[in-house]
């Protein structure tokens, strides 16, 4: 996988591009504007379990996840965080 230095430099990649996401999602007009195949990556992306779970419910985790990002006292590593207690 790697030294220490390109692990963290690739997980601070990954945690700004997903923040960016989130932005670019927020101003399209939040979840309800993508379509079920976006909100599925978008879910993966964050670590969101998608396996055996309703459309419905991703859109719903996603918008919770898109509320929390917003919040700036939430750092995005707590984000991810809280979705590996989740994870199966």
């Amino acid at each position: 996988y790697g030294a220490d230095p390109i692990l963290r430099y690739r997980i601070r990649s990954k945690l700004t591009s997903i923040t960016n996401d989130d932005i670019l999602i927020m101003w399209e007009g939040g979840v309800d504007s993508l379509q079920d195949d976006e909100v599925l990556k978008a879910c993966q992306d964050r670590g969101i379990r998608t396996i055996g779970v309703s459309k419905r419910k991703l859109r719903r985790q996603l918008g919770d996840w898109l509320r929390m990002s917003q919040n700036r006292e939430a750092p995005p590593t707590l984000l991810l965080l809280s979705r590996a207690v989740f994870y199966p």
